[in-house]
C-alpha cells in the first residue's frame, strides 16, 4: 500500500505503512506538523480524525452483518434443529 503525505517539510512517501518504525515515524511527524498549527485548523483535523474512527466503525459493523447474513444462508440447508443437536452431544456432559 503506498502512501503519500504532503507536509511543511516535503511529500513523504512510504511504501509499506504497515512496518512499525514507518508508523512511528509518520506518527512523530504528524505530532510535530500538529504542533505548528493554529487552533482553528487543528479543530478541523480533530473533526477529521473523528469522521475517520466514525466511518471505520461503521464498515465494521457492515462487515459483521453481512457475515450473520452468510452463516443464516449456509444454515438455512440444514435439516432439524442445531440446539437439539448440540444438548444430544453434550448429554454426556451434562
Amino acid at each position: 500500500m503506498a502512501l503519500n503525505v504532503v507536509s511543511n517539510a516535503g511529500p513523504l512517501n512510504i511504501e509499506n505503512i504497515q512496518g512499525g518504525i514507518l508508523m512511528l515515524n509518520l506518527k512523530e511527524q504528524t505530532i510535530k506538523e500538529l504542533d505548528e498549527l493554529k487552533p482553528q485548523a487543528l479543530a478541523k483535523v480533530y473533526d477529521l480524525i473523528t469522521e475517520l474512527k466514525r466511518t471505520n466503525q461503521a464498515k465494521k459493523s457492515k462487515t459483521t452483518a453481512a457475515d450473520y447474513i452468510k452463516v443464516r444462508e449456509a444454515l438455512k440447508q440444514c435439516k432439524g434443529s442445531l440446539s437439539e443437536d448440540i444438548m444430544l452431544e453434550r448429554e454426556d456432559r451434562i
